[in-house]
Order: structure tokens, then C-alpha cells, then sequence
């Protein structure tokens, strides 16, 4: 890794800093099981081999400005990053040996050989800027806009951008509040509200899938003949995209009694749309799946916590703290999918969004939900 800042004299407050890093992997894995051995005396040797190497880099470019005038102070950050990460691998099995004279390096005098090879490759490109502004150390502003671009994601939506706004307020600086001074050392309530993203894909998930089989063909002459094919499994999704969550939080840190007590209250809300789904497909589309979005979850909660100096001297202190918090988890909805409802008598009374038994997702419940089948 390698680091270069450079302040500029002439813009006073205005910096660069260059982060660079670049990680390189080899590994040639190799191993024979002679005729003397269990496995390998049921093959006459088995010789396997395993060779990748992989790839990695990093480039961040980031630049800060900072000034103050007055009561007032702003910073401000801006970052371009590149990442990129690239592997490949091939790998051998041989049995049937003639003898394990030649250990390790006879791979040409196997009877029956076979082979597989890997290839992965993923890019990820971010932009970044942050303005954080305050007035007096006592109103507090962050905006922040940020965008990125997955290689993973399909070719209609490979970037997406999220946007966040936070605001303070240190209301124990207000001159109203000094008559609180002698038992409320700090005091500031906070609001933010987000988006942020989730690109926990694979790869190559919006892509096609090709696999590979024998495939039995009789000709008009009834003669057969055994061919090999390959198939899409995997319906590709040009226009997968990434999961998008929006939260709120209200937030109130303190501190009482010369700081022998603080902490912190909030609570928060999220909500999580176009879900990274695989879902499955009825066989007659003739694929098995796509991987798409899909669906919403909501989670709310809250937490407290509580830090407590109880004795401090020279040669003794006694720190406590503590933190209580639940979140509810739910989903909203799913595939949009319909299905009838009915009473006791099998007539039809209504209609609801159909839940997904396979993955035993179900609608304004959790995800994490233990059940099971009721009998009556």
C-alpha cells in the first residue's frame, strides 16, 4: 500500500491524498494418492492439481477542504475510487496409473484424465462528496451524496446513487438552557435520514447460465447418438439493480452530574426495497431462475445506552455500562403475485398478495420466523 498527501500552500485548508494498493496471489496445490493407499489403490493412483493466481487494486483519490471564519466552519470531502479484482484457476485429475514411480509429475500417464478451469473478474467505482458544516460548535449540517457502480449489475443499471442529509443541534450551548448547567453537562439532538446500498451478488448473476450435459438424439432411422449441448439454466436480468434501503433516525445523546452519567437514545426506521432475490420459475419457462428484484422489508427499533463513572480515583475506578435494544422485522410485500382468499366453505371473500412458501418468506412477518404446518 502507498499513501501521498499534498497540501497546497497557496489554498490554504486545501489537501490531496492519494491511496493506492495492489495485492497479488499465487498458488500451485498438488496431490497424489499412490496405489499403497485406500483411495489411491482403488483407482491404480489418483493425482490431483489445483493452480490460480489472483489480482487485486485499489485507487482512492481524496480531497478535503477546510475553513473557518467566525463562528462558522466547514470541511468538506470528495473521493474517487477504482477497485478491481481479477482470479483465475485450472485445475486436473488423473487416475489409473501404471506405477508411482513418477509421483507428482506423471499426469500424461493416466488412463483417465479430466480437467476444470475458473475465470472471475469484478469491477466497483465510487464517487463521494461531503459537506459538513457548523455554526458556533452548536448547529450542526452533513450532506452527503454518493454514487456507485458494481459490474455485477445489469447493463441497464450498473450505478446508483445515495443521498443523505444529517442535522444537530447541542442545545445545552443555548443560552436558555444555563440554568441546567449544574446537572446537564451536555445535551444534543440529532435527526439523519439516508439511502444506502447492498451489492451482495455474485459476480455473474445477471448473466445468463450455461451448463453443459450429454444429450441422447435418434434420427429418422432410428439410429442414436449420444451428443453433448449446452443450455441456459439461468435467465439473465439486464436490468437487475441494486437493493436500496431509506432510513430515519432521531437520536438524543447526554450527559449528566459531571459526566458520572451518559449515553445516548434513538430510534430508527428502515425500509428496504428491490430486494436481491433468486427466485425460482415454473419449468415451463424453461429456465430455473433469475436472479431479481423484488419485494420490501421494513425494520424499526430501538436503543439505549448508559455509561456510568461510579468511582474514579488515584489508585480505583469503577466504570459501568449498559445497552438495551429490540428491532421488529417485517416484510411488506413480495412478487406482487395474487391468490384467493376463503372461508371454511371454500368460497372466495377477497384476494391477498401470495406469499413464498419455498424460501418461507411471509408477508408482515419476519424473515428469520420459525414455523411450520398446523394440523387440525
Amino acid at each position: 500500500n502507498n499513501v501521498i498527501e499534498i497540501k497546497l500552500p497557496f489554498v490554504p485548508g486545501l489537501s490531496y491524498k492519494l491511496n493506492t494498493g495492489y495485492t497479488y496471489q499465487d498458488s500451485s496445490w498438488k496431490q497424489y494418492q499412490g496405489m499403497d493407499t485406500y483411495y489411491g489403490a482403488r483407482s491404480n493412483g489418483i493425482l490431483n492439481t489445483d493452480d490460480w493466481h489472483s489480482q487485486e487494486w485499489i485507487l482512492e483519490n481524496i480531497i478535503t477542504y477546510t475553513r473557518e471564519f467566525g463562528k462558522h466552519r466547514i470541511f468538506f470531502t470528495g473521493l474517487y475510487s477504482a477497485q478491481s479484482y481479477e482470479k483465475e484457476g485450472n485445475g486436473m485429475e488423473g487416475k489409473d496409473f501404471p506405477n508411482d514411480v513418477m509421483y507428482y509429475y506423471q499426469i500424461s500417464k493416466a488412463a483417465t484424465m479430466s480437467g476444470s478451469s475458473s475465470y472471475t473478474k469484478q469491477n466497483h467505482i465510487s464517487q463521494m462528496a461531503r459537506l459538513n458544516y457548523s455554526y458556533d460548535s452548536r448547529y450542526l449540517l452533513t450532506l452527503t451524496a454518493r454514487r456507485d457502480g458494481y459490474s455485477a449489475f445489469g447493463q441497464m443499471n450498473p450505478r446508483a446513487t445515495f443521498p443523505a442529509v444529517a442535522l444537530g443541534w447541542v442545545f445545552t450551548s443555548e443560552k436558555f438552557m444555563e440554568k441546567t448547567s449544574d446537572w446537564l453537562d451536555y445535551g444534543k439532538l440529532r435527526f439523519s435520514w439516508g439511502q444506502n446500498g447492498n451489492r451482495d451478488i455474485g459476480q455473474y448473476e445477471a448473466l445468463a447460465q450455461l451448463n453443459s450435459g450429454a444429450y441422447t438424439y435418434v434420427d429418422p432411422n432410428g439410429n442414436v447418438y449420444l451428443t453433448s449441448q449446452v443450455y441456459i439454466n439461468r435467465m439473465p436480468n439486464s436490468q437487475l439493480k441494486w437493493e436500496r434501503t431509506e432510513s430515519y433516525n432521531i437520536g438524543l445523546d447526554f450527559s449528566l452530574f459531571g459526566d458520572k452519567l451518559s449515553g445516548s437514545v434513538e430510534t430508527y426506521m428502515a425500509e428496504s426495497n428491490d430486494l436481491l432475490v433468486n427466485r425460482s420459475l415454473p419449468s415451463i419457462l424453461g429456465y430455473a431462475s433469475v436472479m431479481a428484484n423484488l419485494g420490501a422489508l421494513t425494520n424499526r427499533g430501538f436503543e439505549l445506552s448508559l455509561n456510568a463513572n461510579l468511582i474514579n480515583h488515584d489508585n480505583f475506578a469503577w466504570n459501568s455500562s449498559g445497552t438495551f435494544s429490540f428491532n421488529r422485522r417485517k416484510i411488506k410485500h413480495l412478487y406482487g403475485d395474487v391468490e384467493e382468499v376463503k372461508d371454511d366453505n371454500g368460497n372466495v371473500i377477497g384476494y391477498k398478495e401470495a406469499d413464498d412458501y419455498e424460501h418461507k418468506w411471509f408477508i408482515g412477518h419476519d424473515t428469520e420466523q420459525i414455523w411450520d404446518y398446523e394440523r387440525d
